[in-house]
């Protein structure tokens, strides 16, 4: 198995599970019930946006794509840590067996 070629998929399967856990968190926003839910357990980047990257927030439209992207990019980043572990892990038992 090349390295490269994992590596690849490993990043375009952590951006793909990025964009949808982000659109589960929006989705999960949007309800009564679960709104503190998805605040507490998905939703890491609102703090990031408000306390960085733009703490005034003018306009509302502008403040939910921040943390669109922030998201994606959080979430892209732990899924593909994840990803490269259970990778390693892989090849570290492939190569004891061997």
């Amino acid at each position: 198995m090349n390295w490269k070629r994992s590596a690849r998929q490993n990043l375009l399967l952590a951006l793909l599970f990025g964009v949808a856990a982000n659109a589960v968190y929006f989705g999960l926003m949007s309800t009564r019930a679960l709104h503190g839910f998805a605040v507490k357990a998905l939703g890491p980047a609102i703090s990031l946006v408000l306390d960085y990257l733009d703490p005034n927030c003018n306009a509302p439209l502008r403040c939910y794509l921040e943390e669109f992207a922030a998201n994606i990019i959080l979430y892209w980043m732990a899924i593909f840590v994840l990803l490269m572990a259970l990778d390693v892990v892989r090849r570290i038992t492939r190569k004891a067996s061997a």
